[in-house]
């Protein structure tokens, strides 16, 4: 490996831990509890892999919201999925455009950032012994 080939896994690296964490902090911060009922999906098509995420409408502080969810759901869950039904999803208080359905730390979230952690330690250890 050379010195430039070290120094883009160590910029992958941060970029990626930035990531991981900005993705777990928006999670953490939807802290309240709602019922918001499912208006519609959106299925986002990327490389012939289709995700879904669910539209919600809800009231909070007076204001009526439609906003899609930051998590997305299954084609098994979007075929069960009916419109009009009340859900709990959590709301950034701060910013209730953020809603998350799940506040669960997800699987992907830790992986971003091990590999981003990972990415960064191997580029250190290469700059210590060159």
């Amino acid at each position: 490996m050379n010195n430039s080939s070290a120094i883009f896994i160590l910029i992958m690296g941060i970029i990626l831990l930035v990531i991981g964490i900005w993705i777990v902090a928006r999670r953490n911060r939807c802290s309240v509890l709602i019922q918001a009922e499912y208006i519609k999906c959106n299925p986002i098509s990327v490389n012939c892999v289709t995700s879904y995420y669910p539209v919600f409408r809800f009231t909070y502080n007076s204001t009526v919201y439609e906003n899609q969810s930051f998590d997305s759901i299954s084609k098994k869950q979007y075929n069960t999925y009916r419109l009009g039904y009340f859900f709990s999803v959590y709301i950034n208080p701060n910013n209730p455009r953020d809603i998350v359905m799940n506040k669960k730390f997800k699987f992907t979230d830790g992986l971003i950032i091990i590999i981003g952690l990972l990415f960064v330690i191997f580029s250190i250890i290469y700059f210590m012994t060159v």
